[in-house]
């Protein structure tokens, strides 16, 4: 008996620039800014997912609350589907009020992932902070699904050693204290690293599901 696992060991962002590649069609759910595909309410889902999940399926998940209500029991252990539904409309809320609302995802070196560059997507960017700058900030509580601007504050400048992206002749430039960048517009999502579980990489994809260029590449080789 042979086993054969073709993409055992690929990243999530390999197995997408594949399906995009081929054109092979996958489930909705993804676009709809779930990270997984499972139940629609998986007691194994991250707590972004099943609030997610709350607001593209509310009847469900006030079938879950009543269940919960009837039963005295928590959907999980570390959270109710009260809490969720709670959290949901929260979101709902925040996203139809006037104005746009500032989101603050993170703050630590911005990096992009070598992959964006070699595919060309410029899909992503990760923030790395800690002592040496080893440490991944997570984006667990992004509010993915959400059509917005991903902006980059200047709050320290360093001096840069990359190369920048050498094919395109962009070198990598100091900006200035307080200057806010722009990276780019679309539906705000996050992949996850395998290794670590959670998710480390934030981006926006295009409203016109191009497969290439997805943010403001010359921006995030300053």
């Amino acid at each position: 008996m042979d086993t054969w696992l073709p993409i055992h060991d690929w990243t999530e962002s390999q197995v997408w620039q594949r399906i995009r590649t081929s054109g092979v069609p996958y489930h909705p759910a993804y676009d709809q800014g779930m990270t997984r595909l499972s139940c629609s309410l998986c007691v194994l889902g991250s707590r972004a997912d099943l609030v997610r999940a709350a607001q593209l399926r509310p009847p469900l998940a006030a079938e879950y609350a009543e269940l919960e209500a009837e039963i005295g029991h928590r959907f999980r252990n570390d959270q109710s589907m009260a809490e969720i539904i709670t959290a949901a409309e929260q979101a709902a809320t925040a996203e139809h009020s006037e104005g746009a609302a500032t989101i603050g995802l993170g703050q630590g070196q911005l990096w992009w992932p070598r992959f964006e560059r070699q595919s060309d997507r410029y899909g992503t960017v990760f923030l790395l902070t800690g002592p040496d700058a080893e440490d991944y900030v997570s984006f667990e509580n992004a509010p993915v699904g959400r059509p917005g601007r991903l902006v980059a504050v200047v709050v320290e400048t360093r001096r840069s050693g990359h190369c920048g992206d050498i094919a395109r002749a962009l070198a990598p430039t100091t900006p200035t204290v307080g200057e806010e960048i722009t990276l780019g517009t679309g539906t705000l999502f996050t992949e996850t690293d395998v290794d670590l579980g959670v998710p480390t990489a934030v981006g926006l994809a295009p409203a016109d599901h191009r497969d290439t260029r997805w943010s403001r590449y010359t921006t995030i080789s300053t």
